[in-house]
């Protein structure tokens, strides 16, 4: 409390320099209107300060797919706004905390249990969520975001329903053609979920507001789309996945040495995850080819321009990538990804002519013959790569980064929307564009009933 005589004899600004040095908890609540749908919006917890500049908080990963479409969004949002925070709340895994390190991200971890625990061990699971969604909310009182953007993966749980109860607007990422359970559980509480393909709008829960961005690439790899792709380098690129894939290492050690002779004068570059990189390497050693073998690369852009064909997991965010670079593939989809949706992210890019698929059985040798008569066809008939390269291409959404911070940027308050870039001051104001964006796509892709029911209130 002041003591108002005091303060009364005090000129005019002592008494705002006090009142910004007091300590006063304050939690300022606006109400902004999107369409006909009234959201309170969580704007501010702790001292009372003026806010120019946004803060993002992203929450989810678990694994390279889930997180670097998030990674790419980031960096879009800091390129608009380059005084403003960034920060990942996630899971504890090694993956997550080495993507992040490299990209200069700060990063919480919150003790979320793994959705298998619902089975093994249900008091744990309840337990552990229960005390990760209370970090979550004091979290969050204390970053005060403006934007909480999900990006999948049971760690994004927590996170995104403590900032619905709090009302800071959710939008959700959302790569794969089936959408994952947890994006399912949280959408209806999204401000919006962005799709990677059109096909999600219609497996989306009613009244969910959704929209087709694509899935986010980094921008050094979305500069790729459109350039010209060279023919000297003869590099075979073979990826499990940012943790590696076990059946895909095996089939494809095991097409190599069918086509010694073809591959005399190419390169192997392998990502196998920590577990199988030494047997690999040996493997390779006994074939006399030339390779380089990793658990795990980080400098894709480089690899992605060396690459003249890829054998490959069927991951949402590894599409994507391909689909920028133009690079044909054959795609071993996980066979035990939820709801089978690697094959179906497989078969969309199939049916473009884009990609081949190899569907992994018990008989790795059989597999591996599948693989060695696609590649030998593509040696025979020397046009079918070039037409493979350009199918990838027309599947590619090299926007989709902007596109999602477009929809980013339309929660944020009108006047975080401005920011100073190079002495000029730029709006951003896309909230029309966007609920334009979604009114469109619903009615293009959804049926008369979904697309009615997205977009009530």
């Amino acid at each position: 409390m002041f003591h108002l005589p005091g303060l009364l004899g005090i000129r005019r600004k002592a008494i705002f320099g006090e009142l910004l040095r007091a300590r006063v908890e304050i939690t300022l609540c606006t109400v902004s209107v999107f369409g006909d749908t009234f959201r309170p919006q969580f704007v501010g917890h702790g001292r009372m300060t003026l806010k120019h500049q946004p803060t993002f908080l992203f929450s989810g990963g678990g694994t390279g797919g889930h997180l670097l479409p998030g990674v790419a969004t980031a960096n879009e949002l800091r390129r608009r706004f380059p005084e403003s925070r960034v920060l990942f709340v996630g899971s504890e895994r090694v993956i997550e905390q080495r993507v992040l390190q490299n990209h200069g991200f700060e990063q919480v971890a919150v003790p979320v249990q793994s959705i298998i625990k619902i089975r093994t061990n249900p008091l744990q699971f309840l337990r552990g969520n229960i005390r990760a969604w209370e970090q979550a909310q004091r979290l969050l009182r204390e970053k005060s975001p403006n934007v909480v953007i999900g990006l999948g993966g049971v760690a994004s749980l927590p996170v995104v329903l403590a900032a619905s109860r709090l009302g800071i607007p959710v939008v959700l990422l959302e790569q794969n053609i089936i959408i994952g359970r947890a994006n399912r559980w949280l959408c209806r509480s999204a401000h919006t979920v962005c799709c990677s393909f059109p096909e999600t709008l219609r497996n989306l829960p009613p009244r969910t507001r959704a929209i087709v961005t694509g899935n986010p690439v980094r921008r050094e790899i979305a500069e790729h789309h459109g350039q010209c792709r060279s023919d000297s380098s003869k590099t075979l690129l073979v990826l499990g996945g940012s943790q590696g894939a076990q059946g895909v290492n095996r089939r494809t050690v095991r097409a190599v040495s069918d086509l010694r002779r073809e591959l005399a004068d190419w390169t192997i570059v392998h990502q196998t995850g920590d577990r199988d990189v030494d047997e690999v390497r040996r493997e390779y050693e006994r074939l006399a080819v030339r390779y380089e073998v990793r658990p795990f690369f980080d400098d894709m852009e480089g690899l992605y321009s060396r690459a003249t064909f890829v054998i490959s997991r069927a991951g949402a965010t590894t599409l994507a990538e391909l689909a920028c670079t133009g690079i044909p593939a054959i795609l071993i989809p996980y066979p035990k990804s939820v709801r089978d949706h690697q094959l179906l992210n497989a078969r969309y890019f199939e049916r473009s002519g884009a990609a081949q698929i190899v569907c992994e059985s018990q008989d790795v040798t059989a597999d591996s013959s599948v693989i060695t008569r696609h590649i030998r066809e593509c040696f025979i008939d020397g046009s079918r790569l070039h037409n493979m390269s350009q199918s990838m291409r027309r599947c590619a959404q090299a926007d989709a980064t902007e596109s999602v911070a477009e929809v980013i940027t339309s929660c944020l308050p009108f006047d975080l929307r401005t920011t100073p870039r190079n002495g000029q001051v730029r709006r951003f104001d896309s909230a029309q564009a966007v609920e334009e964006s979604l009114s469109r796509t619903s009615s293009e892709n959804a049926s008369p009933r979904s697309a009615k029911l997205r977009n009530q209130p």
